[in-house]
This record gives C-alpha cells, sequence and structure tokens, in this order.
C-alpha cells in the first residue's frame, strides 16, 4: 500500500517537474555563467584564505567536480539537441 502511495505522490510531481526543466533549458547559458562565477569566487577565496596551508581543500574540489559536470550536461544537450529536446517531453502512453 505504501508503495501505491509513492508512485501515485511521484507521478503528482512529473508535470511540474518537466515544465520546470523545460523552463531551465531555455537559461542554460546564463547558469552556467553563474555557476562559473561562484566557482571562480569560492577558488579565490580558498586560495587566500589557504596560502600558508599545505593540501587541496576537499570541498572546492567537490564544487569543482559539479561544476565541470554541469558544463559537460549542458554541452552535451547544445552538441544534440534533437535528445535533449525529447528527453524534456513527458512520456505519454
Amino acid at each position: 500500500m505504501a508503495v501505491a502511495g509513492f508512485a501515485i505522490g511521484a507521478l503528482a510531481w512529473a508535470a511540474p517537474i518537466v515544465r520546470l526543466h523545460t523552463f531551465l533549458h531555455g537559461y542554460e547559458p546564463e547558469m552556467l555563467m553563474l555557476s562559473f562565477a561562484l566557482v571562480a569566487i569560492g577558488g579565490l577565496a580558498e586560495w587566500r584564505r589557504r596560502a600558508q596551508l599545505r593540501g587541496f581543500p576537499k570541498l572546492y574540489a567537490l564544487s569543482l567536480i559539479c561544476f565541470l559536470a554541469n558544463a559537460g550536461m549542458i554541452t552535451t544537450h547544445w552538441l544534440n539537441p534533437a535528445q535533449s529536446a525529447s528527453a524534456a517531453q513527458p512520456v505519454r502512453r
């Protein structure tokens, strides 16, 4: 019974999430620039903070990896717009 309730709840969120996903596709370059700016500011702050310390900061490494993953996904969408457009559409049966 709980699984059925979860499935119904997940289905109720499907349409708004698809609409949000489609909306955000229109702002990919801006989001990528903002993400780059935040990672660059974080890198500068880490560099200034760790001038005397050794080692690479793990949290900054995580943010850098997330940025690179985001840039890779956006680049994939730009290189293959037909596939990303079909991925954004809800499945109708």
